[in-house]
């Protein structure tokens, strides 16, 4: 889907069917309705409980009698761009939940030359692409930019809630309302079993929405407790199947999938995965979604795709636990703030030191209890440690998060709207930029990938549950824990959460591959962009060495040297 205004952008060399204004190429592609009042060109898929909304007359019937405000009766994931001639206008949006996403151009030769495209690289193809350079510093910082910018200079991206209209040349953005989406019945006395029922209901009813009319659907199973319970619901629903990677020749990560697999009695597919074949799906996953990665998490999703899509009759709807960790948990712990001090590479070590300091039960002298290697890192990274603690205990003071658990708390008299525009920001662009990187991934590989946790009426309804239920126990999630342990056993559920970190030793450091790309890396052009890039990896790759984890730096420089040889050098 794109969108192109203006006679000065090249549209030649595309042998495809062309959607005309006044005899000028507006759109390579047929518009999914259209008639002499208005063309809808759509992409997703709209999940309105027994209704299928799925069409461009469906869309354009309802935009007709609504306006803009049509927006708050579709669910789903979607992207959608009107063009209206009786208002002279072109409207774009996407889903609540930023599945799909919407990317655009406005040239330099005036406001009526643009270019619209849920897909980054259909506006590629229209100019020379060229490295933001003003973003460069957020992305190695965050492994994300926040803003409506990307990493191409001067194409953007709709955030989440946000509308773009062009009315006469003019371009408005607006932020919409989650107006008749829930009525969630939420009374003074709510208890723990109104709550775990509630979710349950919300979630049980996403997943048949995400169902609609599949034959064969599976699940990526990690053996945490997001999917987990996504497991859980397609059982319900008769379908068995469940995926998993781990890394060879280092042995299973994932040991905790294989248990929930057997326990649950699910037909399980397991690929071992070497680091070669990790940095290859690595590299067809950036092509594929036009953006580095934030997680290497995103390889192995890349990697159970390709290999799901390659079987015959195999299942076409795969579902994750995507955004459960943030949502159902509504926790900001240290990994949101600050990645490049705390991410879920960070060794153990590092993250309770952090934690302790924030809560003043140790401070800078009492790093004797660590070996010199490990004392050596921490001291490296004190300047970011210290503005991290400054911006929790800013939080903290405002009421934002817990001393314990940092869990979202917003107070009684804030929006929901406004509850919701927080947890955006707080959770981070980053994770919300994931569940569409994903999305686009599995669509190159004809999968559709469903996310029920990814969904704005769960978060409104956690949002009106207190903290002492959300959290009992001082347990983050424990109500999805509590539905799960129905089907589990209680120590698997109700377990210490570990990460799957990716190992550095004999995984990345023998391989051929990851060798050849850290040469290409300290002779590439882009080196202009550090100070001292041969350095800067040379750190992280001893700092990789030290933790025998691969530094979560030394990732997004990978994936960033990817998606620069794939889109701009060439």
């Amino acid at each position: 889907m794109a969108i192109c205004i203006g006679s000065n952008i090249a549209l030649g060399g595309y042998n495809k069917i062309g959607y005309r204004i006044n005899d000028e190429l507006v759109s390579l592609y047929e518009p999914a309705y259209q008639d002499k009042d208005i063309a809808i060109f759509f992409e997703g898929k709209i999940l309105n409980g027994e209704k299928d909304f799925s069409s461009g007359q469906s869309i354009a019937t309802l935009y007709r009698k609504l306006g803009k405000n049509f927006l708050n009766y579709l669910d789903g994931y979607y992207g959608i761009i009107i063009i209206d001639h009786i208002n002279n206008s072109i409207f774009m949006c996407h889903d609540a939940d930023g599945v799909e996403q919407i990317f655009y151009v406005i040239t330099s030769q005036g406001e009526r030359q643009f270019i619209i495209s849920n897909d980054v690289r259909e506006i590629v193809k229209f100019q020379k692409p060229k490295v933001n350079e003003d973003m460069l510093s957020q992305y190695f910082l965050h492994g994300h930019i926040e803003s409506s910018d990307t990493l191409f200079k001067g194409i953007k991206k709709l955030l989440l809630l946000e509308t773009l209209e062009n009315v006469g040349g003019r371009w408005l953005f607006e932020r919409y309302q989650y107006d008749n989406l829930l009525k969630t019945d939420i009374a003074n006395g709510i208890t723990v079993e109104r709550s775990k029922s509630t979710l349950y209901t919300i979630m049980r009813d996403q997943t048949k929405s995400l169902l609609r009319n599949s034959i064969n659907a599976g699940c990526l199973l990690s053996g945490g407790v997001d999917s987990s319970f996504v497991q859980c619901l397609l059982l319900e629903n008769g379908f068995r199947n469940s995926y998993s990677g781990g890394y060879k020749p280092v042995g299973r990560e994932n040991k905790y999938a294989l248990q929930v697999a057997k326990i649950l009695d699910t037909n399980h597919s397991c690929w071992d995965i070497s680091a070669d074949e990790l940095l290859n799906a690595m590299r067809d996953g950036v092509q594929s979604c036009g953006m580095p990665f934030v997680y290497l998490g995103e390889a192995m999703q890349t990697y159970i795709f390709q290999k799901i899509s390659s079987k015959k009759d195999g299942d076409r709807v795969i579902f994750g636990g995507e955004m459960g960790d943030s949502v159902m948990g509504l926790n900001l712990g240290i990994d949101s703030f600050f990645p490049r001090v705390c991410s879920q590479y960070t060794p153990k070590y590092i993250k309770n030191f952090i934690t302790k300091y924030f809560m003043g039960k140790t401070n800078w002298n009492e790093l004797q209890i660590l070996n010199d290697e490990q004392i050596e890192v921490i001291l490296n990274k004190k300047t970011h440690i210290e503005q991290l603690c400054r911006v929790l205990k800013c939080f903290q003071e405002r009421g934002l998060v817990s001393e314990q658990l940092y869990i979202a708390n917003f107070g009684e008299n804030v929006t929901m709207e406004e509850k919701i525009t927080r947890f955006r920001a707080l959770c981070g662009e980053g994770m919300l930029r994931i569940v569409g990187t994903q999305y686009q991934i599995a669509k190159d590989n004809n999968l559709f990938f469903a996310q029920p946790f990814c969904n704005h009426k769960l978060v409104e309804f956690l949002f009106s549950v207190p903290n002492e239920i959300r959290a009992k126990h001082c347990i983050s999630k424990y109500l999805t824990k509590s539905l799960l342990s129905d089907h589990l056993p209680e120590k698997l559920v109700f377990r210490n959460k570990i990460c799957n970190t990716v190992p550095f030793s004999n995984y990345f450091e023998n391989s051929e591959n990851f060798n050849n790309i850290i040469s290409e890396i300290k002779e590439s052009k882009y080196s202009t962009y550090f100070v001292n890039l041969e350095k800067f990896v040379d750190d992280l790759i001893r700092e990789s060495k030290s933790a025998n984890v691969i530094n979560g730096d030394l990732i997004h420089l990978i994936s960033f040297h990817m998606w620069y040889k794939q889109f701009i050098a060439n």
